[in-house]
């Protein structure tokens, strides 16, 4: 698929796609690149704009996300943190309203068995419809959503799966060094032993006083044992 780069300031490139395809993952999933969602022309929402893509080699500067209220700031954080976690890289988030719980969610399949346990029971009574079907459209709703964006169920999950595995080695780590200082205090209490006990035998026995007696041992014949028996003889004159 063809497409154009046009670069924005901060990192942003903008991607147009040249031909009428449907928007799919080929088209922005790239390694080092993050996927923030298309253009939009406030004139006419439903045209498709060019991609948003953002450099992440930029993500070592500063940055500030600033809008009013209902803009659409926590939105690009978060995904500036899905993308980060679809391509391993880590975060530390301080989140002091409590807007990243979410992330945690993962809907692989999008099926109406999995919104069902998260499915507020008392608004689907408002709205007239039984707990599971409103868990159906919630589906449907994502489904739809995510595909007009060319994702789907699977790509979310990538993500919470990246910092799932990012908890999992940290996890890991912190459990191997519990490990190496218990082992370090186990080591620490065997020499503590081990000395007190040397300490111990030092103060029962005093090698230094102890007198030493020699004691000879007379060999017997049945410990002698013959092993090979060698005559030579020299020339030599007699009465010379």
């Amino acid at each position: 698929m063809g497409a154009g780069l046009n670069h924005h300031s901060d990192g942003v490139i903008a991607l147009m796609p040249t031909d009428d395809k449907p928007l799919d993952a080929s088209q922005f999933e790239k390694l080092g690149s993050f996927y923030l969602g298309r253009e939009v022309d406030l004139e006419d929402p439903d045209a498709a704009g060019p991609l948003l893509m953002y450099e992440a080699r930029d993500l070592t500067t500063h940055a500030v996300a600033v809008g009013m209220t209902g803009s659409g700031k926590t939105g690009l954080c978060l995904s500036l943190l899905e993308e980060a976690a679809i391509d391993g890289i880590p975060a530390i988030a301080i989140d002091p309203k409590g807007d990243l719980g979410n992330l945690l969610l993962t809907f692989p399949d999008l099926a109406p068995s999995d919104f069902r346990p998260w499915i507020d029971e008392a608004k689907a009574a408002r709205q007239g419809v039984t707990p599971e079907e409103l868990a159906k459209r919630e589906a449907a709703k994502w489904k739809k959503g995510l595909a007009s964006w060319g994702q789907d169920g699977a790509r979310a999950t990538t993500a919470m799966r990246g910092a799932g595995r990012a908890s999992r080695e940290r996890d890991d780590i912190r459990r191997a060094e519990e490990s190496v200082d218990a082992l370090q205090g186990q080591r620490i209490e065997i020499e503590e032993k081990f000395a007190r006990e040397a300490e111990a035998l030092r103060d029962r026995f005093d090698v230094d006083g102890l007198e030493v007696e020699t004691v000879g041992v007379a060999p017997r014949k049945a410990d002698i044992t013959i092993h090979r028996l060698v005559l030579a003889w020299l020339p030599g004159v007699v009465g010379a």
